[in-house]
């Protein structure tokens, strides 16, 4: 697992509160997440005696066999990330379980143990990592200034967010409480949450099941269109993915020339040389079964390629696309789609 950022740190603390069944998730930093990224979640805590156990390098509770492998219904499951954190900060785990009477503060820094006490915490886990990089100055140095990482921190919070409405989310940055979620269940009120209410306001509902895939979320009709990709947001059983084929699904599904308003255009703005594309906006969910879904091999998580093996799956995915989408703006079955993958 590599350490690259305190973006990196985020997502691997937010993933562990998620798995852990946490319903509350709150997350604060201090100089971007370079001096200080906090964690709290009221989830189901760690018994003290695995507290140690836990920061061992490939140990984890999540799988239990090789055969799990193949059904991973977690968002991680290798068992580097506490490894990794601890191998370059200063961090303290203050947590306690159901069936404790009380909390266990564990320290450990560098990847050096500093001993464990007793604490004081209702149920749940509370992640506090100091000094990102003290020990590693190479690491430092190619940093970004702290608003900038404060900022790659805010967009892992807002993925995570979006994929898990029913979870509370609350972010702050230097103190200053950014956005809040109320984990109600509702998409929208996420979006709401997240990205304001302009945004939140003309997303419309996405639903359709073609059999081995479900399709889910919020798209926002053509006048609303961007001229970029950055509020494309893509789930694959609740992991943010960045996959090719599902943009190019989700923007082809808005190129066909019944509508009244298509998207797939480029048009020449004034004192601009170079057309724009206008873009979609929203976010998508796909369900797909467990076993033909390969998560997180690598420790580059942001882009992944197709899950499935097999080339007529994408085919068939961004047929489905296409046709709820376009059923979604006229009501009536697409006669003839511009996709090649029709």
């Amino acid at each position: 697992e590599v350490v690259e950022r305190p973006a990196s740190v985020a997502k691997e603390l937010l993933e562990n509160a998620i798995d852990a069944g946490a319903t509350q998730i709150t997350l604060s930093i201090v100089r971007g997440g370079i001096q200080q990224l906090q964690i709290a979640d009221n989830g189901s805590g760690i018994e003290a005696e695995y507290i140690d156990k836990a920061f061992v390098r490939h140990a984890t509770s999540k799988i239990a066999s090789a055969e799990d492998l193949g059904h991973i219904h977690t968002l991680g499951f290798r068992g580097e990330a506490l490894a990794s954190i601890a191998s370059v900060a200063r961090v303290e785990v203050l947590t306690r379980t159901e069936a404790d009477e009380y909390a266990c503060c564990y320290r450990i820094e560098g990847g050096e143990p500093q001993g464990m006490e007793p604490g004081a915490r209702p149920r749940g886990t509370t992640v506090t990592v100091n000094d990102l990089f003290y020990n590693t100055p190479a690491r430092m140095k190619f940093l970004k200034k702290d608003v900038s990482e404060g900022t790659f921190v805010a967009d892992i919070v807002l993925h995570e967010a979006l994929s898990h409405p029913e979870i509370a989310f609350r972010f702050l940055r230097d103190g200053k409480q950014q956005f809040m979620t109320p984990g109600d269940g509702q998409l929208r009120s996420a979006a709401y949450a997240v990205l304001g209410r302009e945004f939140a306001r003309d997303l419309l509902p996405l639903d359709g099941d073609g059999g081995v895939y479900k399709v889910t979320g919020l798209v926002t009709p053509p006048r609303a269109c961007r001229a970029s990709r950055s509020a494309q947001h893509f789930y694959v059983n609740g992991r943010y993915v960045k996959n090719r084929t599902m943009m190019a699904a989700l923007e082809n599904a808005y190129a066909f020339p019944q509508l009244s308003h298509p998207v797939g255009f480029e048009s020449r703005r004034w004192r601009r040389k170079k057309p724009v594309t206008a873009r979609v906006t929203g976010f998508a969910f796909q369900m797909v079964p467990p076993a033909g879904f390969e998560p997180a091999i690598s420790t580059l998580k942001g882009w992944r390629p197709w899950p499935l093996d097999d080339g007529d799956s994408g085919k068939e995915y961004s047929r489905l696309f296409c046709r709820r989408v376009y059923r979604w703006q006229t009501g009536k079955p697409p006669q003839r789609c511009l996709s090649p993958l029709w």
